[in-house]
């Protein structure tokens, strides 16, 4: 009598381990990608403080028609304090700072603990109408690492 094998050949085994390793070739990009995203999100939302803090001083200084010079300056008005992490800090925003830059009122944030320190540009973007929109600088270096948008 034949006994009957069961099991998989080895080319079946070097076909799976094959498709493993594409996978997960793909994938691992795709997961520090996001990881990076993920931390660089805490940078995002601590500027927010700081363009609220501004958006309420032009509404409360706009009496001469350029609240940007009200409005830029740390510690007047409202304006929080320009932040510097301290050493050893447990977080992914090294810097964050206000001023003024061609009539505009500019918030840069430095990251840091990523592969590199990534800034994040805010700037104000005058409207015909009056008032302003709030634009990321396309100096940012986050725009081409792929970690914010325009």
């Amino acid at each position: 009598m034949h006994q009957k094998l069961y099991g998989y050949t080895l080319l079946e085994l070097m076909i799976t381990l094959a498709i493993l390793g594409i996978l997960a070739a793909l994938a691992i990009p795709n997961y520090q990608t996001y990881i990076k995203k993920a931390k660089f999100s805490e940078v995002i939302r601590q500027i927010e403080p700081y363009r609220t803090a501004v958006e309420v001083c032009a509404q409360l200084h706009d009496e001469t028609g350029n609240f940007n010079s009200n409005c830029s300056t740390p510690g007047q008005n409202q304006i929080p304090l320009d932040y510097v992490a301290p050493t050893n800090a447990k977080t992914y925003v090294g810097s964050i700072s206000t001023s003024e830059q061609a009539g505009e009122v500019v918030i840069t944030a430095i990251s840091q603990g990523l592969d590199q320190n990534y800034s994040y540009i805010l700037r104000t973007e005058s409207l015909t109408n009056g008032g302003f929109n709030w634009v990321v600088d396309s100096s940012s270096t986050c725009i081409a690492a792929g970690l914010c948008r325009t």
